[in-house]
């Protein structure tokens, strides 16, 4: 029977798996009382579905959960969604299977070949999806084994602690270095999400897979800093000194811009930074956690001593073990944030100008 010919007006919750997307979005037009809608291994070919122009758009006014899961092509997926109209207090959750790369390998790893990871599925003209322009915070976490990205709104008047999620997650099964998997995801973030956008996490793990093959990803977050310039609150993680230095000669250079020059987000006043490495390198004459922890001192005196940018209300630095010289880098941080917190192997230690370990550097 044709999908369009279903009597499912008054229907709250629908799972369908394996039905052509054209099928799909008949059915979805008679079903507008939706709460919960399930998609799974949609098929078809994405020119099957008519181009909308106000006409083709189904509108899915009371939806509240909208799940994505198992299938292979992204197109397919990105043309069903660009044709349904969502309220903007929709959750998302898109669950990706693999990249489906994996017959392309350069030094070990699965190529990218230019593949759109996460960009496909939310359309360019967002008209229809408010929920976007509402997002104000994302995390990006990658590991060997999968990339996950949590996008929230926030529900309350305090939203740093209230907020509503959306997901999209894809399993890598330890096939990609994850800094191709970086330099990607945060080229598409800035296409996806809100320029309005004031909180952003992207936390890389796994320095195994961590190889700085074909370039930094320097250029990467230099996008990122025209795309939000409204960045209040930061958190970046990373498992190599190589992460870090792609990011802090910007957001602390040395010497510091001329003054028309401003540094990368001059809004900001959280940040945390975390050394997701292990402890040591054997290349290196010094243990990498602390050369990290003098990138990241240097960085932000240098950002501190700019006289367009304001003291950092809060900064948090993160070290699975204790970097050499520590309270002597901390020395030097403590005037440039008005709290100053460091945590080793998960014990926080908050420090303030007071701190007698301070004051004795």
């Amino acid at each position: 029977m044709p999908a369009s010919l279903v009597n499912v007006n008054s229907l709250t919750s629908l799972e369908v798996e394996e039905m052509s997307a054209s099928q799909l979005l008949d059915l979805l037009r008679n079903c507008p009382a939706l709460t919960c809608l399930e998609i799974e291994s949609p098929t078809g070919h994405p020119m099957a579905i008519p181009m909308h122009d106000g006409q083709h758009i189904v509108e899915l006014p009371h939806l509240q959960n909208l799940v994505l899961t198992s299938f292979d092509d992204r197109v397919i997926f990105g043309s069903i969604l660009a044709h349904l109209s969502l309220p903007r207090s929709v959750r998302v959750e898109i669950s990706a299977a693999a990249l489906g790369t994996e017959d392309f390998y350069v030094a070990g790893y699965a190529e990218l070949r230019g593949l759109v990871i996460a960009a496909g599925f939310i359309p360019d003209d967002k008209t229809y999806w408010p929920l976007v322009s509402s997002i104000r915070k994302v995390e990006t976490l990658i590991s060997k084994t999968c990339l996950q990205i949590v996008a929230s709104m926030p529900i309350a008047r305090e939203p740093r602690i209230d907020m509503r999620s959306s997901r999209f997650r894809c399993d890598l099964y330890a096939l990609f270095n994850t800094s191709h998997i970086q330099k990607q995801i945060m080229l598409e973030l800035g296409t996806i999400f809100p320029r309005s956008l004031t909180a952003l996490k992207i936390i890389v793990a796994d320095a195994g897979h961590y190889e700085n093959q074909g370039g930094s990803v320097a250029e990467s977050w230099r996008r990122l800093y025209d795309a939000f310039p409204e960045m209040e609150d930061l958190d970046i993680g990373g498992p190599t000194i190589d992460f870090f230095t792609d990011f802090l000669f910007d957001i602390g250079p040395s010497p510091p811009p001329l003054a028309h020059a401003p540094l990368p987000w001059p809004k900001l006043k959280y940040l945390r930074l975390e050394y997701t490495g292990s402890h040591g390198a054997d290349s290196l004459d010094e243990p990498e956690e602390g050369l990290v922890m003098q990138a990241i001192t240097t960085t932000i005196c240098n950002r501190r001593d700019a006289a367009s940018i304001e003291r950092l209300q809060r900064l948090a630095i993160v070290f699975p073990t204790e970097p050499p010289h520590l309270w002597t880098y901390l020395g030097l941080l403590r005037s440039a944030t008005e709290e100053l917190v460091c945590t080793i192997n998960g014990q926080d230690l908050v420090l303030d100008d007071e701190d007698a370990r301070l004051l004795s550097q």
